[in-house]
């Protein structure tokens, strides 16, 4: 049981003059060997770890909770200890780890060990929650997944998410998350994922790249089109950027937490996204309306960051197909798709005020 184990641990530690016990406290100095003795224990009970977490998650509710509080910040101040890492790996190695059990994984209090365990192995915990996650269905995951679960599972892999290495997983488990949405914050799991694809405050170190690989694996999967088009929608913004900071991780040598693109980068991945766009409008008339309503949307992001011409081009060759009957003939009769998006540009910024209307009124004189 957990209390044998508990007394032959102190007993064991106490005879090595490790451990001081005063009164009912236990006292471990200095920090380092705190760091040692933890990865002491860790490494003995790495096979029944899951089992003795259990036993703690069915005691008695303030004492399960206390226990897990500090399981989980001891093992979040063990970032520097590479026997650690190797432990947190071997915990959640989706195909024998002790940490790869649902039961463990999906309550409460386990969820929580994620946050932790992921500052110290990124990597290998976004691998085994993206197998759990992937091991159920939407709707279990809609309807079954405890909501306190889904919030720490959420929360870490906010986290998570900064190390470019654990990105894929972890955007991959965001987004089947947010298929399955239930709740109407703004940090749900829609909101979480749809972060990933702003060019600036993105909340992950992942290059422009590896999130049009995301784009493109959701695209594959079907029956995505109102998220992907939400995640171009998100991805074509070019101004307003924020974001909270929630995070543990720590960065090193003062590395960014948020990757900045090149200019030639966000054309390309902006490239991308139009064509995700191209072939998602074609496959419905709501798909086509929807579509539009982005690329209305964002004419004025390309035209901030320099790139108007080369999406009016772009639209005039390919996306004017998607858009609807009645905006493609008001295209027609304003002298093409550069006289539409003119027009446009001068339509809404008059809700804006009279010196954007003015600036843009002379923008679209130049086309």
């Amino acid at each position: 049981t957990i209390d044998r184990i508990f007394e032959g641990t102190v007993k064991m530690f106490k005879n090595r003059q490790l451990i001081e016990v005063a009164g009912n406290c236990l006292r471990v100095r200095p920090k380092p060997l705190a760091e040692w003795l933890t990865e002491a224990w860790m490494d003995e009970n790495e096979s029944t770890f899951g089992e003795v977490y259990n036993e703690i998650i069915n005691q008695e509710e303030g004492l399960s909770n206390r226990l897990s509080r500090a399981l989980d910040n001891r093992f979040a101040e063990m970032t520097k200890s590479n026997c650690a890492k190797q432990i947190f790996d071997q915990y959640n190695n989706p195909v024998n780890g002790s940490f790869h059990d649902e039961r463990v994984a999906f309550s409460k209090s386990g969820s929580r060990l994620f946050l932790s365990m992921g500052v110290v192995s990124p990597v290998m915990v976004a691998k085994n929650i993206e197998s759990l996650i992937y091991a159920k269905s939407i709707e279990w995951l809609r309807n079954s997944l405890d909501k306190d679960v889904r919030r720490n599972l959420i929360w870490a892999m906010e986290n998570i998410v900064i190390d470019a290495d654990a990105f894929e997983s972890i955007a991959k488990s965001l987004g089947r998350l947010a298929l399955a949405e239930n709740e109407s914050i703004s940090n749900n799991a829609t909101g979480q994922f749809l972060q990933l694809f702003h060019i600036i405050l993105s909340g992950t170190r992942a290059n422009l790249n590896a999130r049009m690989k995301i784009i493109e694996f959701f695209e594959a999967e079907g029956d995505c089109d109102e998220l992907l088009i939400k995640a171009v929608d998100h991805a074509l913004n070019g101004r307003g950027f924020m974001r909270s900071n929630t995070s543990r991780y720590k960065s090193v040598n003062n590395e960014p937490e948020d990757y900045y693109p090149y200019r030639e980068e966000v054309y390309k991945y902006w490239m991308c996204c139009l064509d995700v766009l191209e072939r998602i409008g074609k496959k419905s008339i709501e798909n086509r309306d929807t579509v539009n309503e982005v690329l209305t949307k964002h004419v004025t992001d390309f035209q901030e960051i320099g790139f108007l011409s080369v999406f009016l081009d772009k639209l005039e060759g390919n996306l004017v197909h998607v858009v609807h009957g009645q905006v493609a003939q008001r295209c027609r009769d304003t002298n093409g798709v550069r006289g539409f998006c003119c027009i446009f540009l001068t339509h809404r910024c008059r809700a804006v005020n009279e010196e954007l209307r003015m600036h843009l009124s002379f923008i679209g004189k130049q086309l």
